[in-house]
């Protein structure tokens, strides 16, 4: 049952430390999966009667058996405390890496980090990268960029399709490309519908005086890149690093 990384970073937050130690194999069939896992540690670690406020209470974050591969949804992570709401041990599931089979959440997290600079006052501008394919799964989110008034630019690279499952179906099946073409929107005429600022470039050597400008204004903005004008990237990114599976103890052969 051997399929997890093999290791467990301990950061000590009050000590300044952060050790590697060997992850223990003993109930792994038990403790199945990231929340099973993240229940034995937090066990281990955690003293009943600890403040969830105190430095006593640990924070475990434990992944799945299967991170790191091809495997669909395989890229969450259990985040597992004792929270200070009601006093019992809470976890959470979460991720964000494309491995997962997530896109299109850059804009809904720019827009989360955009209000709370605003409300923790720290005058800080949120930067929202995004490509189109992701991008238009919560078009809608752009009504609330500008009803909240987030401090936020968006850069759009939009190519009218799913740049990197093309470069996938390149790389993987000779070629062959299936549903990466895109029906994309004019933003000129959407921003302009919900009073959004909005600039278009074409030309990389326009960039640095429109990205300047925009910056510079307070309140949403969208930049969107026209990629097809611009050309390919100088380097064909087709999909995110990950074990191979000779990487993943249970899957080689005993020595």
């Amino acid at each position: 049952m051997n399929l997890y990384t093999g290791s467990v970073l301990h950061v000590d937050l009050t000590a300044g430390t952060a050790t590697a130690m060997p992850l223990r194999q003993d109930g792994l069939r038990e403790y199945w999966g990231g929340w099973g896992l993240a229940a034995r540690y937090f066990q281990e670690y955690s003293t009943p009667g600890t403040d969830p406020l105190s430095p006593d209470n640990p924070v475990i974050i434990m992944t799945g058996p299967l991170c790191g591969t091809l495997v669909p949804l395989s890229a969450r992570f259990c985040f597992m405390s004792k929270s200070p709401h009601t006093g019992t041990v809470f976890e959470s599931n979460a991720g964000v890496h494309a491995t997962g089979g997530g896109i299109g959440m850059g804009m809904p997290m720019a827009i989360g980090a955009a209000i709370g600079a605003a409300e923790s006052s720290s005058g800080r501008k949120t930067l929202g990268l995004a490509g189109d394919g992701g991008f238009i799964l919560n078009l809608g989110e752009l009504a609330t960029l500008v009803q909240e008034e987030c401090d936020t630019m968006i850069v759009l690279m939009n190519d009218q399709r799913y740049g990197v499952i093309q470069n996938i179906q390149d790389a993987s099946y000779g070629g062959r490309r299936c549903y990466v073409e895109l029906h994309t929107p004019d933003y000129a005429q959407l921003c302009a519908s919900i009073k959004l600022p909005h600039a278009r470039i074409s030309d990389l050597e326009e960039l640095p005086a429109v990205l300047e400008g925009a910056w510079g204004k307070k309140g949403p903005f969208l930049l969107e890149i026209d990629m097809r004008a611009i050309g390919s990237f100088k380097t064909t990114f087709s999909g995110p690093p990950v074990n191979k599976l000779d990487q993943i103890p249970a899957t080689t052969k005993a020595q």
